[in-house]
């Protein structure tokens, strides 16, 4: 592996446009040629690289983000597809903003999606960026758990850098970020945005994803994000440990309405355990303060029942959503038949998903 990154950064095939890379090692020897190849310079038409490490240890197989000596010796960008099977594994992106070589072409960045990058990978990353290693960038993943100012300074300033005008999507993981200093963390990120939501550089719509569990909400009720497009709450790939129930659905009110979110396009609340009452909760707000004007209000496999048919129906009824298209509640296993049967046949306007 370690000479194939050596042969690909030595102009072996300049015209590359796509490396997806899977093997087993002990070590770090093969993603340090890697690395290396990749920061040469000589892949100026590469836009998708996807590496992936499995390491054997104690007879088990685990799939581990790359890190180690080899990242530390990587070039100026790439897309990292990270399926981590430990709790502890972090991605280290120290290396990213050195080297002499640039990847131009590359449009999408995915760092660390299940740890954080801790501090150190995004003063790292805030350097790739605004030094300008990935002019081309389209969408950034980016996991922020746990992130303090100083990691959140130079990111935000970094999404204020005119290399970044091709930006359009962002996803951003604040799971995990203190609460003493969330209003003043999360506002430097709102700031950004902002700047560039008004930056001439930047055209067309613009696509804002945030990735929170139940942590994440008090955050988000401290800051306006005028931009923000997309929310999302748990994951229907993999089990969650978020636990909505009634207050998970009070503190959502509190944050999902057209005062903060007024550009909210879609809502996902999935497998976070939201109850009959966090949603009548959350009806309440949005009969007493206009909501965002949602698209898409996605809450399947939670613990909603039959007995929500009747709320349901009085606030569609309601037309306070009047842009609403779909509405999924598939695998809440406590919805009868009839109260299905009810809410599709009442509003065929509404792609009713059960």
């Amino acid at each position: 592996m370690s000479v194939l990154g050596l042969a690909l950064g030595g102009s072996g095939c300049p015209a590359l446009q796509k490396l997806d890379l899977c093997w087993m090692e002990n070590g770090d020897e093969g993603v340090a040629g890697l690395a290396e190849g990749l920061g040469g310079g000589c892949l100026s038409s590469l836009r998708d690289l996807s590496l992936e490490v499995t390491t054997r240890r104690w007879g088990f197989h685990a799939e581990e983000s790359v890190g180690g000596r080899g990242m530390h010796r990587s070039g100026r960008g790439f897309e990292h597809r990270q399926a981590s099977c430990s709790p502890n594994c972090e991605l280290r992106l120290a290396g990213l903003s050195r080297g002499t070589g640039q990847l131009p072409a590359l449009h999408t960045l995915h760092c660390a999606q299940h740890s954080t990058i801790g501090t150190e990978g995004a003063q790292s990353l805030s350097a790739l960026m605004s030094g300008g290693g990935v002019p081309s960038l389209k969408d950034l993943k980016v996991n922020v758990e746990g992130l303090g100012q100083e990691g959140f300074q130079p990111l935000a300033a970094a999404l204020s850098s005119p290399y970044v005008s091709a930006l359009r999507v962002l996803h951003v993981k604040f799971r995990g970020v203190g609460t003493a200093n969330a209003a003043a963390e999360v506002g430097l990120f709102s700031a950004a945005l902002t700047l560039i939501r008004s930056s001439p550089q930047v055209g067309g719509a613009l696509g804002w994803g945030s990735s929170c569990d139940r942590g994440g909400l008090c955050v988000m009720r401290c800051v306006q994000l005028s931009s923000l497009r997309e929310l999302r709450f748990g994951d229907s790939s993999r089990f969650s440990d978020s636990s909505f129930g009634v207050e998970g659905g009070r503190a959502l009110s509190e944050i999902v309405v057209a005062e903060k979110l007024p550009s909210l396009k879609t809502l996902e609340a999935v497998v976070v355990a939201l109850t009959d009452g966090g949603v009548r909760v959350l009806i309440e707000r949005w009969t007493n303060h206009p909501p965002p004007p949602l698209q898409v209000i996605d809450l399947q496999s939670n613990q909603l029942t039959g007995e929500l048919t009747d709320s349901l129906l009085a606030f569609l009824g309601s037309q306070r959503i009047s842009s609403l298209e779909t509405l999924c509640l598939n695998n809440n296993q406590g919805i009868d038949e009839w109260s299905k049967q009810l809410l599709r046949m009442s509003f065929p306007e509404v792609d009713v998903k059960m």
